[in-house]
This record gives structure tokens, sequence and C-alpha cells, in this order.
């Protein structure tokens, strides 16, 4: 069986950012496998790994999703999702360590998109609840307002 393509991007707090993509041969599991850049002032805010399997895209969040870390988020995902992949994909959040008002934006959108989260936490666990109500409210609304028009 094929080795998954994994990718690995690390969202700096400094001006540099390292796309790091390594799969290590003869391992059962992709793994990252690369030196990536940053000044002592630099630390990692978000990292997004993208591990691709045949019949789905698994996407893993380590660190804060909040801000410019949210809008990269998007930008990833705008940019898989226009290239014309259809596979299933789940979002692993076990490792996000914060979410503001501009990650739960995101989350939201992936999730009217149709992806599926994986969260561990409680406080997570929460806001998906939370999230998943108002898209089910928003879409029961749009169904009654579309409804009375015709």
């Amino acid at each position: 069986m094929p080795l998954p393509k994994l990718d690995a991007l690390w969202l700096l707090n400094c001006p540099l950012q390292a796309r790091l993509t390594a799969v290590e041969e003869g391992t059962k599991r992709a793994q990252t496998s690369a030196d990536f850049l940053a000044n002592s002032r630099g630390k990692a805010v978000l990292k997004i790994t993208i591990t691709d399997f045949p019949g789905e895209q698994r996407w893993s969040l380590h660190g804060q999703l909040a801000g410019q870390w949210a809008a990269e988020l998007k930008l990833r995902w705008t940019e898989a999702r226009q290239a014309g992949d259809a596979r299933r994909c789940i979002v692993e959040l076990i490792e996000v360590t914060s979410i503001d008002r501009n990650g739960q934006a995101v989350l939201s959108e992936l999730m009217s998109a149709g992806v599926e989260f994986i969260a561990t936490d409680v406080y997570t666990k929460h806001l998906l609840r939370n999230l998943r109500s108002e898209l089910k409210r928003s879409r029961t609304k749009g169904k009654q307002d579309g409804g009375g028009k015709h």
C-alpha cells in the first residue's frame, strides 16, 4: 500500500514561512522530516498538516486558530477545494490551543461545506456543537424564506 502524501505548513509569528513537504520512505505513516527557518523571536503559531489518503484528506491543526492564522487556513482550504478535490475531509482540532471569532467563522464555513471534525477537549466540542446548531438554524430559515418566494 503506498504511503499517504503529507504536507505540513508552519505559520510563524515572524515574516518567515516555510512549507514543508516531506515523506519518509519505509514508514507506515508519512511523517514530516524537514528543517524550517525561524528567527530567534519567531515561534510557530499555527501548524496545518494535510495528509492525503485515497478516500479522504485529513487536516490536523496545531496551535492558535486566530486572526491571520485563521485567514491562512481559509486560504489553504479554498485553494484545495478549487483544485477540484472532492474527497471526504476531516479536520482534527485536537492540538488547537485557542480559537477566536475569526477561527470560529472559518470552522463554520468548513462545516457548511461538509467537513467532519475531530475534537477531544470540552471547549472545542462545545464550540462545534454551537456552530452546528447555528448552521442548522440558518439552513432551516433559508428553506422557510425560499419556500415563501415561490
